[in-house]
């Protein structure tokens, strides 16, 4: 093992330090981004408070990310059913 054993090309290489660097360096961009989706999560937390009251906000989110995993497993099924229609077909 020598002395810079992490920049030889076995392993995750020097790849790793040029991803963090990347990140670091569009750090302002991508966390940015990250507050559009904040937002509209804290307005569903708003809307759950009006609705079940003062401190009650989690459970309008609970019942949001229940409709978003349906909505997928749905997306799912059906693209599982065009999948064997086709191999039928063939």
């Amino acid at each position: 093992m020598g002395r810079y054993y992490y920049l030889k090309g076995n392993g995750w290489g020097c790849g790793v330090w040029f991803v963090l660097f990347l990140l670091f360096i569009t750090a302002p961009i991508w966390l940015y981004l990250l507050t559009i989706p904040l937002r509209f999560l804290v307005f569903l937390g708003e809307i759950g408070e009006a609705i079940f009251g003062e401190g009650n906000g989690a459970i309008i989110l609970i019942i949001a990310g229940l409709l978003f995993v349906g909505v997928l497993l749905l997306i799912a099924k059906f693209l599982e059913k065009i999948e064997s229609r086709n191999k039928d077909e063939e």
